[in-house]
């Protein structure tokens, strides 16, 4: 696997434990590190020429980017270490392609991401950030848990015994703790 990573925030607590992760990543196994964040725009009131609401919604949208620019560049500063001075781009766009084709524009050999509690509304409708990224990627995902921070210590592998499933555990088992549980 190649050292650069693509760590996706969204300015939530999970964002901060991938953040924390990603440090620890580039710590023991001399990871590079760069961070998006994905707005997802909303189509509501685009088109109502006669309020104008197109205008104005892009003067939200860029006021939404560059409030989740600042919680997320505090986040940063909060893991600390090289997390603190990694690149940080905000854009808009669908989220899970986004984030694929950011980790494929920047050579990016894993994405790092938190992955949060989703109730029943995100369930039924498909909004789940961490499975559409899982769907559309070509690389490696690492979903980490709010409240998350180390190395994984311990890692179940589930294989097909195809050279893809084969090369997935062993990018999995390159990111573990050391001394780490394989089974």
């Amino acid at each position: 696997m190649n050292r650069r990573m693509l760590v996706v925030a969204d300015g939530q607590a999970q964002s901060l434990a991938a953040l924390h992760v990603a440090r620890a990543l580039a710590e023991a196994k001399g990871m590079e590190g760069e961070v998006v964040v994905a707005v997802q725009p909303s189509m509501l009131g685009m088109y109502d020429p006669i309020l104008g609401a197109a205008a104005a919604y892009w003067d939200v949208l860029e006021s939404q980017k560059e409030a989740l620019r600042a919680v997320v560049r505090r986040q940063m500063d909060e893991a600390g270490g090289a997390a603190a001075g990694w690149p940080l781009d905000v854009v808009a766009g669908p989220r899970a392609l986004t984030v694929a084709q950011r980790a494929e524009e920047r050579g990016a050999g894993l994405v790092v991401m938190g992955s949060g509690r989703h109730g029943w509304t995100e369930r039924v409708l498909g909004h789940e950030t961490v499975l559409d990224v899982l769907r559309v990627a070509h690389v490696p995902v690492l979903a980490v848990p709010p409240g998350g921070g180390e190395l994984p210590r311990s890692m179940l592998a589930a294989t097909d015994f195809s050279e893809r499933s084969l090369d997935a555990a062993r990018a999995a088992a390159g990111l573990l703790a050391p001394h780490a549980e394989v089974q």
